[in-house]
């Protein structure tokens, strides 16, 4: 595993290449703390992405409702939202 330098288990790797080498000790916790917070920066990044989407996906919805409470026709509601008949459907429900 140190060899090759590949596992499914970055800390474990870090922490066997640390005490193999105590000398680098300090440079492999830098590693392994920047790779916590690349993941850390992953993760907030991608929970933005979902919220937008989310929040997109309601914007659709409030938009359709907004048009069938105006007598819009059903198909022109799903041309001008992007909605599917199933989503115009549980905007019922």
């Amino acid at each position: 595993m140190l060899l090759a330098g590949d596992t499914t288990q970055p800390n474990v790797l870090l922490d066997a290449l640390a005490h193999s080498a105590p000398q680098y000790e300090e440079v492999v916790m830098t590693i392994e703390e920047r790779l916590r917070e690349e993941a850390r920066q992953k993760g907030i990044q991608e929970g933005i992405e979902k919220g937008a989407q989310k929040g997109r996906q309601e914007g659709r919805q409030e938009v359709a409702r907004a048009m069938f409470m105006n007598g819009i026709d059903r198909i022109v509601v799903m041309q001008c939202t992007g909605l599917s008949e199933q989503e115009l459907d549980q905007l019922n429900h």
